[in-house]
């Protein structure tokens, strides 16, 4: 069993030929990662994570400390 499963769905993808090899069960903490490894026949279980319900999708821009170390990012559009 292998918990909190690699990036390889972004980067590598044909690691996953020999995690389909090494592993039994892939348990994922978020629902794409099952799905790719399901279609790469790996056995996986999608467990989720405590988190992951609290974290928005998308960023609070009205909460950014002004002058931060992050720049506020304009769109081009």
């Amino acid at each position: 069993m292998h918990y909190v499963s690699p990036s390889v769905w972004a980067w590598r993808q044909k690691r996953v030929l020999k995690i389909r090899e090494g592993c039994d069960l892939m348990l994922t903490l978020l629902p794409f990662e099952a799905r790719f490894y399901e279609e790469k026949g790996v056995p996986v279980r999608f467990v989720g994570h405590t988190l992951a319900d609290t974290i928005p999708l998308q960023a609070d821009r009205a909460a950014r400390v002004p002058n931060s170390a992050y720049p506020t990012v304009r769109s081009s559009h």
